[in-house]
């Protein structure tokens, strides 16, 4: 497995799946794609009021260079620290990766604590 952290630009993004880690509320992802800024918008906005728990999978067929997107809240994982839901999700994307055979998986997370889970 080889793991690599880049500075692109999510509209430079391509992957085959695109694993979004919701924290710090409702705060969506900055995406710079007026389409999936919306529906991570509607994402975030469910999860914040409680009606959607666990991931959302979804495929944006308006981008051809990303497959899936799935996206994960630390807020269904009550009780867990970033770094041990970051784990998890980490692991529950792998194992759907595995599944679909996607075999590039690009992971981000919308709250200011990601930069120091990279190192």
């Amino acid at each position: 497995m080889h793991l690599e952290t880049v500075p692109t630009p999510p509209s430079e993004w391509k992957t085959d799946l695109l694993v979004l880690v919701q924290d710090a509320g409702p705060s969506p992802f900055d995406v710079q794609d007026p389409l999936l800024q919306s529906r991570l918008e509607k994402v975030a906005a469910a999860y914040a009021d409680e009606t959607l728990e666990g991931e959302f999978l979804f495929e944006p067929r308006h981008r051809e260079d990303l497959g899936a997107v799935v996206v994960y809240s630390t807020a269904s994982e009550k009780g867990f620290s970033l770094w041990e839901n970051a784990k998890t999700f980490a692991s529950r994307a792998i194992q759907l990766a595995t599944r679909t055979g996607r075999k590039h998986v690009t992971f981000a997370l919308n709250g200011p604590g990601g930069a120091d889970l990279v190192s």
